[in-house]
């Protein structure tokens, strides 16, 4: 191996040096840049922690208020919920059942030569100048009838079932 001559060292190690000071402010920036976006994201958790610890605490005050355990709370609070989506659809089906006879109904009242239009309901129902618009509740529809009476049969996607008259 070759003896590197002592008045090249110092211009050796500036060269090593600039070298390595441009990869490594490259890789600076780069560290720098992922430090910011990593405490953006610990500053998002921390509120995150903060709102569920709310959260938590009010739920543990609602079931000291109850007399019950904070999950058996929660338990009968989704209960709770589950049961007013169904009764809410289940209502949402009447409605449209009774918009459908109320419109079937119109338009055979209108004039005497008008009659019950039977035929699907599930996509909405319109007869002469009233329309009732689909309901995404609805799985089927029926309207059917003679005279001025009809008969509506309207079936929702959980099953429940709704007729009138």
């Amino acid at each position: 191996m070759k003896a590197i001559p002592r008045a090249t060292l110092p211009l050796l190690l500036t060269l090593a040096l600039t070298a390595c000071s441009s990869d490594n402010s490259t890789q600076l920036k780069t560290l720098e840049q992922e430090n910011t976006r990593l405490k953006a994201q610990v500053d998002q958790l921390l509120e995150e922690n903060k709102a569920l610890k709310v959260q938590g605490e009010f739920i543990n005050r609602l079931a000291t208020q109850a007399g019950v355990s904070p999950q058996e709370f929660v338990q009968k609070l989704e209960q709770g919920l589950s049961g007013a989506r169904v009764q809410a659809q289940q209502r949402s089906v009447q409605a449209y059942t009774q918009n459908v006879y109320k419109a079937a109904y119109a338009y055979a009242a209108e004039s005497e030569e008008n009659k019950v239009i039977s035929g699907d309901c599930s996509s909405g129902y319109t007869v002469g100048q009233y329309s009732v618009p689909a309901n995404s509740e609805i799985s089927s529809c029926t309207v059917s009838g003679t005279g001025e009476e009809p008969d509506v049969a309207v079936i929702g996607k959980d099953g429940y079932r709704s007729a009138l008259p």
